[in-house]
């Protein structure tokens, strides 16, 4: 399952035209509200989504790409650009992903090999190590 993390009073005028995350009393869990990190949270069973082709591994990951993917289209992410993410974690990669997608050279800059592997296996064509590599150099690559 996954958790929409919005509240929404459902009158405000976001409310009103399906945008609830723009609500004007929205309660973000995990921003303006506690999150979800306990063993158990209570939640409106409207907030829960399910699916039937993603198992629940998949659907933990749903949300934090999507607002890295989110990202790079709100920055008009393109072909011809060169897009740069700090951080390979989980927003870092949908950032990586839809700007590669969008058709930008993406340079994916983090302090862990790893990550950066996953990073470059998300579409980074540019991997930099900054714990290691003290210049940017490596952008040549």
């Amino acid at each position: 399952m996954l958790v929409v993390p919005y509240t929404n009073c459902g009158e405000c005028s976001a409310c009103r035209k399906a945008r609830p995350n723009a609500c004007r009393n929205n309660q973000t869990l995990g921003v303006q509200r506690d999150g979800g990190l306990a063993e158990e949270i209570v939640i409106p069973a409207t907030k829960l989504l399910t699916s039937r082709r993603l198992s629940l591994r998949e659907m933990v990951l749903v949300e934090p790409l999507s607002v890295g993917w989110h990202a790079a289209r709100r920055g008009r992410a393109a072909a011809g650009d060169t897009v740069v993410v700090f951080g390979c974690g989980m927003v870092g990669l949908g950032a990586i992903a839809s700007a590669a997608a969008a058709g930008a050279r993406v340079v994916a800059v983090d302090v862990d090999d790893g990550k950066l592997g996953i990073g470059r296996a998300a579409g980074a064509s540019v991997t930099i190590n900054s714990k290691s590599e003290t210049s940017i150099k490596g952008c040549r690559r």
